[in-house]
């Protein structure tokens, strides 16, 4: 059940993360494309013969601009580099600032290789003024939307909503890790309630303030309580 939850959770963070890049985009080349980015040279858009398009002359080119080589392999890229950095690990650290880290670090290693691809040819250039648009779009669309998310999601657990109530299988080493790791991250909606484990020491005594409430022959009488 944890593992099918937090998937989904993660496939949901993946898709909300690509659109934001897909819209950050759009806007950055309708910025470019009104001139409010300033003056541009070499010209405004560079086109290929292979069809490559870094711009669009109209707003119906720009809105196919979105399915086109470039658009795309940026989306992708930028995604594999979030997830390098450890953007979509199922457990991440449970302060107000480490998904604005971790997008840094997933900015800064995507800005190499694309500066690098964008040298291989010349008319592959790409406007600075279009990637530092696009940058700081990408960066703050995707760190208020989590924050957002974050503090809803806080607020929704302190409400009581949403809570799926744990039992743990062992109150050693591997299952106070499992503990440790669930309460680092509040916001996925896990409540631990106890352990079970079947070491005559740990009867009755409490583990990281939970209570050992049987063994694990026990398992269903546990439940049912």
């Amino acid at each position: 059940m944890f593992k099918r939850h937090n998937h989904f959770f993660l496939g949901i963070q993946v898709a909300v993360d690509g659109a934001l890049i897909s819209a950050s985009w759009w806007l950055a080349s309708r910025a470019l494309d009104l001139g409010w980015l300033g003056k541009v040279r070499p010209p405004l858009y560079v086109k290929t013969e292979d069809g490559l398009i870094f711009g669009a002359l109209s707003l119906r080119q720009l809105e196919l601009e979105l399915l086109r080589s470039p658009h795309l392999v940026a989306t992708a890229l930028l995604l594999v580099c979030f997830w390098r950095v450890g953007a979509y690990k199922s457990f991440r650290n449970d302060s107000r600032f480490s998904d604005f880290w971790v997008l840094m670090k997933g900015m800064a290693s995507f800005a190499i290789p694309a500066w690098f691809i964008c040298t291989l040819r010349a008319e592959w250039w790409v406007a600075w003024q279009f990637a530092a648009c696009l940058a700081g779009l990408t960066f703050t669309s995707i760190t208020f939307f989590r924050l957002i998310e974050r503090y809803t999601l806080k607020y929704l657990r302190s409400m009581g909503y949403n809570q799926r109530h744990l039992l743990v299988v062992g109150a050693r080493r591997n299952g106070q890790e499992l503990v440790h790791k669930i309460r680092r991250c509040r916001w996925m909606g896990f409540n631990v309630v106890g352990f079970v484990d079947d070491g005559e020491d740990l009867q009755g005594r409490s583990v990281l303030g939970l209570p050992v409430l049987g063994r694990i022959a026990d398992l269903s009488s546990v439940l049912e309580t």
